[in-house]
């Protein structure tokens, strides 16, 4: 039985550009550990290695290696109704108010970090 995050990887791709929308959630994460390591040539790099690089590992690995889901999850998803236009813009459009447009606006709001 497929999950939410199949159906996202469905809709976004496995291309470069939607291994990235799936670790957007991720992503908000880089300040806070940014911020506990005062030491700015290492918060940084050690802050995106564990908010970047070790998610879209993670991603790749599930589904795009050898014995993936990716395969299963295509042909699970096709020629249904969430393959339609519609279905995805929706899902692509709250991805990016949630993990985009919500937290700058927390964030500018001094409510976030």
């Amino acid at each position: 039985m497929p999950h939410l995050y199949d159906y996202l990887y469905f809709v976004f791709g496995s291309n470069t550009f939607g291994k990235r929308m799936l670790i957007a959630p991720c992503l908000w994460l880089v300040i806070p550990i940014y911020q506990l390591i005062p030491n700015m040539h290492i918060g940084l790099p050690v802050a995106l290695v564990i908010c970047v690089l070790i998610p879209y590992l993670i991603i790749d690995r599930i589904y795009d290696r050898t014995g993936g889901r990716a395969h299963y999850v295509t042909n699970y998803f096709k020629n249904t109704k969430y393959d339609q236009f519609g279905w995805k813009a929706l899902t692509f459009v709250a991805w990016v108010i949630l993990w985009v447009v919500i937290p700058y606006i927390l964030w500018k709001k001094g409510w976030l970090f």
